[in-house]
């Protein structure tokens, strides 16, 4: 029953784009993200205060992490615990992807 009225509450609070975002970012399938980007889904919606970046790298998406920061994705967005999407790339990530944030990191910050 916890489970159902989340869900409720959640989709009242964040909009149905949001958690499909969410889940088609875990599940890898950069075409749905890609979809529903083009749409209009924020890119950076946050869901239990995650953006679609954090779960993309941590899920090992690289495709999406790219696609979503070649949308607009903040890469100096932080969780609570105070990484952001670079730290997480290190801990998760190959290198590659590292560096690609790093890049966006610097334009991001002018």
């Amino acid at each position: 029953m916890k489970v159902v009225v989340f869900s409720i509450i959640a989709l009242l609070l964040l909009g149905n784009h949001t958690i499909e975002l969410h889940k088609a970012v875990m599940k890898g399938d950069k075409e749905k993200v890609a979809t529903l980007l083009a749409e209009g889904t924020n890119v950076n919606a946050e869901m239990g205060g995650w953006t679609p970046l954090f779960a993309a790298l941590t899920t090992g998406h690289r495709d999406v992490a790219v696609l979503l920061v070649e949308k607009g994705a903040s890469v100096k967005a932080k969780i609570s615990s105070g990484d952001t999407p670079l730290s997480l790339a290190v801990l998760c990530m190959a290198e590659e992807v590292a560096n690609f944030l790093r890049q966006h990191a610097e334009v991001e910050g002018r």
